[in-house]
């Protein structure tokens, strides 16, 4: 993503080139001008891959952290197979799809999912890859 914002292959992204790239895809001007503030915490008017990958990683973290909360209904910081399948049914996959889903995220198969578990798969998955690539590459499509 930060090289397709990298208009002129600079390795480093202005405001002015992440406005009209964020506006060109249907973005917001205001939404689009906070989203850069938060990207450039330094306040240089420029972003560059470390901040990208940055503000990434620590925005990924964020939301595996809170949908592992969500996950664990039993607060126990521990989702069953049971918690686990009735977040995802409820979310869009079938039976099938959720079974699969839990067999790559309980490694060790001992029925639960503990954060680390979770946190790992998500870093290995969701980093990677599309939320379609790796749908695709689970089963979960279609």
């Amino acid at each position: 993503m930060f090289q397709a914002l990298d208009n002129d292959k600079n390795r480093i992204v202005t405001r002015d080139e992440f406005l009209a790239d964020m506006q060109n895809d249907g973005m917001d001007a205001t939404a689009a001008a906070t989203l850069f503030k938060e990207l450039d915490e330094t306040r240089t008017g420029h972003v560059t891959l470390a901040k990208f990958d940055h503000y990434v990683a620590v925005h990924t973290l964020s939301i595996v952290r809170d949908t592992f909360h969500k996950l664990d209904v039993s607060h126990d910081r521990q989702v069953t197979k049971k918690e686990f399948l009735h977040y995802f049914l409820g979310n869009g996959l079938s039976q099938k799809q959720g079974n699969t889903l839990w067999s790559h995220m309980d490694i060790n198969g001992n029925g639960k999912i503990n954060f680390v578990e979770y946190r790992d798969w998500a870093k290995e998955n969701l980093t990677v890859a599309s939320l379609d690539e790796v749908a695709v590459s689970l089963g979960l499509s279609g």
